[in-house]
């Protein structure tokens, strides 16, 4: 084969790269979204479930609350990002891009937020001291993210934005790793202790989220890598291995966090079956002592 085969080969397979990039991105996004709201959906279910099995209990936590508002986030990010993506016109694509950037960037924020709120009971009990930490952490973490957003958003960029861009995107990555680390560090050091800690009553629950948490936070670790390597690959070189790259990364940026909201869910549904379990065994041994005499 000459070069000049060689090169038509190369342009044949890259077309054939970038029709398939695009059928896939467009079918990726419809079907997700879709799972997003089935999620939604479910959630909606568990809620009524717990909600009916014992009527004191909120529906409205903090926790719902945003595990709700990072549904609809992951669906307003996968829906602007198609938007943007099957549109030509300007305007659109300015519009879009805005508002895909403006709920990938809360996503994040929300990621690491209900992480908090999850692992908080097991941190507070391993590190009490650390609490205060951890907050300014997710101040900090926010204002960072918010000033990546505004930079990001900006159309005519000069290299010094695009730098200062680049150092508060390395900014945000070193927190979110600090904030892992120390999870994943609380999570470990509890489930290494947890059979000496006998007197406890939330003895399983909190083995239950150190467990969970540990499988969350670093498979959220993992998705913030693949983002990462997004952020700082130039998507612009139309070589066959660059973009064969860009499908692969996509098809992974974009399904990890439906990833990470399914173990969500299942630790809700197992925590409802569990204390199903625990009130049935509660009503059967009553009966058995009524029907005992004891």
């Amino acid at each position: 084969m000459n070069q000049t085969d060689s090169l038509n080969v190369t342009q044949t397979e890259l077309a054939y790269i970038l029709i398939l990039q695009n059928q896939f991105i467009i079918v990726e996004s419809q079907a997700i979204s879709l799972a997003a709201l089935l999620q939604l959906l479910l959630l909606g279910i568990l809620v009524w479930i717990k909600k009916t099995r014992d009527a004191t209990q909120p529906a409205f936590t903090l926790v719902n609350c945003v595990l709700v508002l990072i549904l609809l986030s992951y669906g307003g990010e996968i829906w602007s990002y198609y938007e943007y993506w099957i549109n030509s016109d300007p305007e659109i694509e300015v519009t879009t891009y805005g508002l895909y950037l403006f709920f990938s960037k809360s996503l994040m924020f929300l990621l690491m937020y209900y992480s908090w709120l999850r692992g908080r009971p097991v941190i507070a009990m391993v590190a009490p001291r650390s609490v205060a930490f951890f907050h300014g952490l997710l101040a900090l973490y926010a204002a960072s993210l918010t000033v990546n957003l505004v930079l990001s958003a900006l159309t005519d960029s000069t290299p010094e934005i695009i730098t200062a861009n680049k150092t508060i995107t390395t900014i945000n990555s070193i927190l979110l790793c600090i904030f892992d680390f120390l999870s994943v560090l609380a999570f470990t050091i509890h489930l290494s202790t947890y059979k000496t800690r006998n007197n406890d009553p939330d003895k399983e629950k909190l083995k239950a989220i150190s467990i969970y948490g540990f499988i969350s936070t670093t498979w959220l670790l993992f998705w913030f890598s693949v983002s990462l390597v997004q952020e700082f690959t130039n998507w612009n070189v139309m070589t066959v291995e660059v973009q064969r790259k860009y499908l692969i990364l996509f098809a992974l940026e974009i399904a990890i966090p439906l990833i990470y909201i399914l173990i969500q869910l299942l630790i809700k549904a197992s925590a409802l079956r569990k204390r199903r379990e625990t009130v049935s065994y509660k009503i059967h041994q009553y009966s058995d002592n009524g029907e005992t005499g004891t």
